[in-house]
């Protein structure tokens, strides 16, 4: 579990991704958030979890993440190929935002195929 601290008051807007290789689910859990949490300066207050693990398998990984970052909102999404990173695709992926001392939104919606559409 990640402790706010009083650099996280000072911290600036962050985001970060990780991802894993690993085979165990568990394992490419940890190590993408261990991934996110290094790159961040503050404890995420967002994560996007992208994982091509069967249902029941990231259901233990999203218990796992919220018990690593109880306070952040956790989005997931499943039954993809898994993440799309800088080192290619990977069967587990974690996008995260900590927000330092400001607040932020995250929202979802139809029509940004395009540039024209797109908000």
């Amino acid at each position: 579990s990640i402790t706010p601290t009083s650099r996280e008051q000072d911290a600036p807007f962050a985001c970060a991704a990780g991802q894993s290789e690993a085979l165990v689910p568990a394992a490419q859990c940890a190590e993408a958030f261990a991934q996110v949490v290094s790159s961040l300066a503050s404890a995420p207050k967002f994560l996007l979890v992208t994982s091509s693990a069967p249902s029941e398998q990231v259901q233990r990984q999203l218990a796992l993440l919220r018990e690593l970052a109880p306070s952040a909102t956790i989005h997931a999404v499943s039954s993809l190929r898994g993440a799309l990173g800088a080192t290619g695709t990977n069967p587990f992926g974690i996008f995260g935002l900590s927000e330092g001392s400001g607040s932020t939104s995250v929202g979802i919606a139809e029509g940004a195929s395009s540039p024209e559409t797109a908000r």
